[in-house]
């Protein structure tokens, strides 16, 4: 029998290892086959010519040989094709549709780095173009790479050669991809776009990965760096510096050095160029030579198409120019100086009360900010609610980037009262961007603006991560936060002030607060800091003492849920990249509601743990948080707080019992008098009323300080924890909490005989 070792599949067989070595299985397996073969031969010899010992001739031995592991084809996943199985490796290929979906079964073993390049056999008489490759899980624009056309094999007509028929080969590099994708765990798996053409007839066989020839080492090995540049970015120590931006009204300086031999630019990385920035190609408008070093000054406004673009918004790197790609030598900078059109005061918080949610028009509640003695609120702005690309009539306009942009008259000022009336009441206000997705009502006059701001890779929630792809919707994104920067942080307060920005909500559960696909924790945290970065860099040309706020919700080292990121990852890489492109005045927003949203009980936190591995941060662990924004490898330049604001929080009530508003009430005083021994957390801001509209989705979460307006016995009627945060800070504090203490020792698995009790060393 004839054994085909080019098709044996010794891989699923348990032959071979992830990365194709054989195993010695496989070699006695061969020196038996060979052994089965020569030993009558050889006793043929020795039986007639020869009197030795055939058992004396010596066995020889023959070079090791890779043998392929070829991959199969998961024929009923695949989209737009008709497949035909011709083989057990061997397939004939129909596209059926415009998006024809060739789906490979998932990776048995991990991939091997040293074999990187996809290759397969195949005959066809069509040229395939626009061949993509999606590397999954997760499938997502963001893990696509563009491939070679597929070119046309076989030709028709007459005088054809003999060897139509002939099976060409295709190949393509993945090594760069793969660790840029952090691609090529066991049950990874690849999809191949086969182009937009339906009617395409192809043969494919023997798809496997190998070895890159000499020929494409020298370009892998570029591929390569690249691929560690991206990598290692936030911890790699690069030969060459951007040492200082400066912009001031019209030219942007940059300074830097260049080190080690060969050609180099230096490059503008523009905030819709952010994802490409590893690619190794810069088109030539962003690049200019330098040597040794330089010292550049460039005009700060340059048209793009029909855009007038702010290089303030940009950050600058080096780049070595090798062969056709362009190798990232230094780390990015954005501006470390930008000239400012306004200089507000800073704001200072007398206490650290604050309310979530104002709202001018709730006026049931609107004496509670003086009753309570609040200091700080925090107001939900959906920017591209009002702003449009187009508009007339009374709407208000705003030049930007060569572009005149429309604000709904109407809309703005709604946001004006709930500004103005925060400003009556001394309060310190932090505005929450929010961009509602293209579906969304709040686009319902507008769509196309809507469309341009979703994030391409947008796939369902209530908000989206902004899209920062193209120069036209970041330049539309800027466009609104320079709008409401110089309306709302300027000299000029008559509509009121915002004095910070919390950056969308809740990021780390990103999949429904601030959507944009299934990214890795990496990509998705590049993209949010490219969003922190653009509204810093705008807003600080108006008020130098505004912060831009990350906002988590009460995970912690440990993923809310398999959808969700951890936080303490998601603050190492924004972190990452302060040390690594320049620091900037970001800071914390946090939501420390208890690890359950219907038990208000939070000494009982089973998940709030006193150490830095703490699955969450709860109020009953905050000790965790100050110590993270203490450490001076976390703080601004090394030596600055971070501010933290517990900008959503509460316990709720799950019913009106005279038990459960006593433990919603005790869970503030536990709370207020841990933060207030702590000199890491800056503020606590509760619900202000139980929101009907919460209340008849879940009964349970009734988290005001006041029952809801349209509650049937007492509407707005003021709950125990009212009086009890009206006590906080005042010489009534020690005397309204202490009753308190007993509603929590009736539950807790560690009662307390004072409030220095509830007190931890953080591990």
């Amino acid at each position: 029998m004839i054994i085909d070792m080019k098709h044996l599949n010794l891989n699923n067989s348990g032959f071979f290892s992830a990365k194709g070595r054989r195993s010695r299985g496989v070699r006695a397996a061969r020196t038996l086959m060979w052994s089965a073969f020569m030993v009558p031969l050889l006793l043929m010899g020795a039986c007639e010519d020869d009197p030795e010992d055939y058992r004396q001739i010596p066995v020889p031995s023959y070079p090791e040989v890779d043998v392929p592991t070829y991959m199969t084809v998961a024929v009923e996943a695949s989209n737009d094709v008709d497949i035909t199985r011709q083989g057990r490796f061997e397939y004939a290929v129909s596209t059926t549709g415009t998006d024809p979906q060739l789906i490979l079964d998932k990776l048995a073993g991990a991939f091997n780095a040293d074999s990187c390049v996809l290759t397969f056999e195949y005959r066809s008489d069509s040229t395939i173009r626009d061949v993509e490759l999606y590397f999954a899980e997760p499938l997502s624009a963001t893990r696509m790479m563009k491939a070679s056309p597929i070119p046309a094999s076989m030709v028709s007509g007459e005088g054809t050669s003999g060897d139509n028929d002939a099976w060409a080969k295709w190949s393509v590099d993945l090594g760069f991809q793969a660790i840029n994708m952090s691609w090529g765990a066991p049950q990874d798996y690849l999809r191949i776009d086969l182009g937009q053409t339906e009617g395409i007839d192809i043969e494919i066989k023997n798809i496997h990965f190998r070895p890159r020839t000499a020929e494409e080492a020298a370009t892998g090995d570029v591929l390569d760096q690249l691929a560690d540049n991206k990598a290692n970015y936030l911890t790699k120590t690069f030969e060459s510096a951007v040492s200082n931006v400066n912009v001031t009204t019209d030219k942007v300086t940059i300074s830097g050095i260049c080190s080690g031999e060969g050609l180099f630019s230096l490059v503008e990385i523009a905030p819709y160029m952010v994802d490409g920035m590893f690619e190794g190609h810069f088109e030539s408008e962003y690049m200019i030579e330098v040597s040794g070093s330089f010292n550049k000054e460039l005009d700060r406004f340059v048209t793009r198409g029909d855009f007038k673009f702010d290089r303030a918004l940009s950050k600058w790197a080096i780049v070595k120019h090798t062969g056709e790609y362009d190798v990232l030598v230094s780390a990015a900078r954005y501006a470390d100086q930008i000239q400012t059109k306004a200089s507000a005061p800073a704001a200072v918080l007398k206490t650290k009360k604050g309310l979530g949610g104002i709202a001018a028009g709730q006026a049931e509640y609107r004496t509670d900010y003086a009753d309570l003695g609040i200091s700080c609120t925090v107001i939900n702005i959906q920017p591209t609610h009002f702003s449009k690309t187009s508009g007339g009539g009374s709407d208000l306009t705003h030049e930007f980037g060569g572009k005149t942009y429309y604000f709904d008259k109407a809309l703005v000022e709604g946001v004006d009262a709930d500004l103005e009336m925060a400003a009556q009441n001394n309060l310190v206000v932090a505005a929450i961007i929010l961009i509602p997705p293209a579906n969304s009502p709040f686009h319902a006059g507008h769509p196309e603006d809507g469309t341009l701001i979703q994030h391409p890779d947008f796939n369902g929630g209530s908000y989206t991560m902004p899209n920062l792809t193209t120069i036209e919707s970041a330049n539309y994104y800027a466009a609104a936060l320079d709008f409401m920067a110089q309306r709302y942080c300027g000299n000029d307060f008559s509509h009121g002030r915002i004095h910070h920005f919390i950056m969308h909500n809740e990021v780390d559960m990103g999949y429904s607060w601030t959507n944009m696909g299934s990214p890795t924790m990496e990509t998705y945290v590049d993209t949010y800091v490219n969003s922190m970065r653009i509204a810093y860099n705008i807003v600080r040309q108006y008020d130098q003492n505004a912060e831009i706020f990350g906002s988590f919700a009460h995970s912690w080292a440990v993923a809310n849920d398999a959808k969700s990121y951890v936080v303490k990852d998601m603050l190492d890489r924004i972190n990452g990249y302060s040390h690594t492109e320049g620091d900037f005045r970001w800071a914390l927003a946090y939501h420390s509601y208890p690890s359950s949203l219907i038990d208000p009980k939070t000494w009982n936190d089973a998940q709030a743990t006193f150490d830095m591995d703490s699955p969450m941060v709860t109020f009953k662990n905050l000790e965790v948080l100050d110590k993270w924004v203490n450490m001076p490898e976390h703080m601004y330049k090394g030596t600055t707080r971070r501010s933290v604001w517990l900008s959503e929080n509460s316990a709720a009530s799950p019913s009106y019992s005279e038990t459960d508003l006593a433990n919603q009430a005790a869970c503030f005083a536990y709370a207020w008098k841990k933060m207030n021994k702590l000199t890491g957390i800056n503020s606590i801001h509760w619900h202000p009323f139980d929101h009907p509209t919460e209340i008849a989705q879940h009964p349970n979460q009734r988290f005001g300080l006041r029952k809801s307006w349209e509650d049937a016995e007492e509407p707005c009627a003021k709950k125990p924890i009212w009086f009890l945060y009206q006590a906080a800070g005042t010489a009534d504090e020690d005397a309204k909490f202490a009753p308190y203490i007993d509603v929590i020792n009736e539950t807790a698995n560690d009662p307390i005989s004072s409030w220095d009790d509830i007190m931890h060393t953080v591990l």
